[in-house]
């Protein structure tokens, strides 16, 4: 094999290459992502196809939860909102969470749920619920 081609082709993969930015965004930890501002939900249901995607006939969100809101605090409390859209009687609840697993799952009241992602602007939570063959995915944004 010409030396020459290996060499071009091996720096082509390597500049190629790009760092997954999937749990963490410019240096930022993922307590900080987490609780830089409130989180909105924005689809949540079951991944039928189990091709861990949440696609648009699996996303069952009604427009009363389209506005609810998330707020995680640095100290492990946070608080979930109804907002204007509600949902019948409306919910303003507060709530503790842990991260485990190095900042890859979050513990909710007890209720482990594994971050498939969290940026800037994105956050997806997977969680596996024993029993079932599909996994219940949420997403939230800004």
């Amino acid at each position: 094999m010409n030396p020459k081609f290996l060499l071009v082709t091996t720096l082509a993969l390597f500049l190629s290459c790009k760092k997954d930015s999937n749990s963490q965004s410019m240096g930022k930890s993922v307590v900080q992502l987490l609780t830089q501002q409130e989180w909105i939900l924005k689809a949540v249901g079951f991944d039928d196809n189990r091709n861990n995607i949440l696609d648009v006939q699996e996303n069952v969100i009604t427009e009363c939860q389209k506005d609810n809101s998330y707020k995680f605090d640095a100290n492990g409390s946070g608080k979930a909102l109804d907002n204007t859209l509600s949902c019948g009687s409306p919910f303003n609840t507060n709530f503790n969470w842990v991260l485990s697993g190095n900042g890859t799952a979050l513990e909710i009241e007890g209720v482990k749920m594994n971050i498939s992602k969290l940026d800037e602007n994105d956050f997806e939570l997977v969680s596996d619920i024993p029993g079932l063959t599909v996994n219940y995915i949420l997403q939230y944004g800004h």
